[in-house]
């Protein structure tokens, strides 16, 4: 075989050195592709796992509704000032926890909110409006004494929280 005096093509016609400049392309194209797929693959491990979370922390919320009418010490929530507020919460299955919160708004009305907390941070909060089952009928008598639990206000008492 000659050569060419500048070692570029052969005397058959052939270019020397094209393979590996064609592998170098293809083997970073294929990285390319691979590199977006996996970042494809952990955005939808990450927005499935917020999905997951949502739904523990919505689960949490339902859970902690059934506690909503018994406040730790309904006698003492009704003597508050409406920026003081009653608290309690505890975990439930699954890896959340619940929150429930008072507040005394008026005679006779109490604000509730309702938040649920998924293991990843996730929230899902509603508000409600309760009374007291029993006030007294004299003006002069502060709080709800006799009151052993709260009941609704009425339709629509419990509302989706407008931060979520």
């Amino acid at each position: 075989r000659a050569r060419c005096p500048r070692g570029r093509l052969s005397v058959t016609g052939e270019r020397r050195g094209i393979a590996l400049p064609m592998v170098v392309l293809v083997l970073a194209a294929l990285g390319l592709i691979s590199a977006m797929a996996l970042n494809d693959s952990v955005q939808a491990w990450r927005a499935s796992g917020m999905a997951a979370d949502d739904v523990r922390a919505r689960a949490a919320a339902l859970a902690a509704l059934s506690g909503l009418r018994t406040p730790p010490d309904l006698p003492w929530l009704c003597l508050q000032p409406p920026h003081a507020s009653i608290w309690a919460g505890y975990p439930v299955p699954g890896g959340g926890r619940a929150e429930l919160r008072w507040w005394s708004v008026g005679r006779g009305e109490v604000r509730a909110e309702v938040t649920g907390v998924g293991p990843l941070g996730g929230r899902r909060r509603w508000l409600a409006h309760l009374v007291p089952d029993s006030l007294p009928t004299e003006a002069w008598v502060l709080g709800c004494p006799d009151a052993q639990g709260l009941r609704p206000a009425g339709p629509g008492w419990l509302q989706a929280h407008p931060e979520g």
